[in-house]
């Protein structure tokens, strides 16, 4: 018994510590809630869309990413990959989402901060197909 109060006290504190990239920005991004995603972006952010990149502020970032998945239509997505530095001090997620012609996109996010303050600091958008 005490080896198993041991173990759950280890899981939990390993739980609580664990950096906040985990979340679900796929279901986000994939019910369309912006405002929501909003609350994990940046200040400013660095986009790159269509090969123009810029550094822009939050409302602009939201703003050029609906309007860009918006044209693109996907109809599917999936997360590819979860990922943190060496330094642990950023963190990426990389999600591909197909349209209803089959064309591919990926999207990636980088998100930097300390602890569980990460923010989303920059946006790349890339159609495959």
């Amino acid at each position: 018994m005490k080896n198993l109060t041991i173990a759950f006290s280890l899981f939990f504190v390993l739980g609580i510590s664990l950096p906040s990239f985990g979340q679900d920005y796929e279901a986000i991004l994939k019910n369309k809630e912006f405002a929501k995603l909003g609350w994990h972006l940046d200040n400013e952010v660095s986009v790159q869309f269509n090969k123009n990149k810029r550094l822009v502020p939050k409302k602009k970032a939201i703003q050029l990413l609906r309007q860009n998945l918006s044209d693109f239509g996907p109809v599917k997505w999936e997360t590819m990959h979860k990922g943190a530095s060496n330094k642990q001090n950023s963190n990426y997620v990389i999600l591909k989402f197909y349209n209803a012609n089959d064309a591919v996109a990926r999207l990636f996010l980088h998100l930097e901060g300390k602890g569980k303050t990460k923010k989303i600091t920059a946006i790349r958008l890339r159609k495959l197909s």
